[in-house]
């Protein structure tokens, strides 16, 4: 009688992650260049993001739409940093509209996020800075 000491067959999660991991590995070994100062870390974080996700599934088509989501966040990174281009990665979200319980996915860049927000600080101080509060010495409106 034999026992089967067969290791199980690698899922397609896993096989998944063992190609991120080769791509991680000839960064390391410099075969995109070299990388900037922290890139190896950054590399790192999104890794273990999509290994997170993956540790629950077989499959890659398993993934609810949220944790398709991050993978591909994840890999975007991996790819930004590869090539030097962390402001051109493109960053989705999925957000409910207010009124709905419908969600929608929006997709920019990092640099068209920022400037999204430097825009709304913006316009933010401004509606601040010209408020007007009636009372001691302030004359509002006339």
């Amino acid at each position: 009688m034999s026992v089967d000491t067969q290791t199980p067959p690698e899922t397609e999660a896993q096989a998944y992650l063992a190609k991120i991991d080769h791509t991680l590995e000839l960064a390391a070994n410099g075969q995109y260049g070299t990388l900037k100062r922290g890139s190896s870390e950054k590399l790192q974080v999104e890794r273990d993001r999509i290994a997170s996700v993956l540790a629950i599934r077989a499959t890659v088509a398993d993934l609810s739409p949220d944790e398709a989501l991050t993978i591909q966040n994840a890999e975007d990174g991996i790819t930004a940093i590869l090539r030097s281009k962390e402001k051109d990665r493109m960053v989705c979200k999925r957000e409910i509209k207010t009124g709905t319980r419908f969600s929608t996915t929006e997709c920019m860049t990092v640099s068209q996020r920022e400037a999204r927000a430097s825009s709304a600080a913006d316009a933010t101080g401004t509606v601040q800075r010209n408020v007007c509060i009636a009372g001691e010495g302030n004359t509002c409106g006339g």
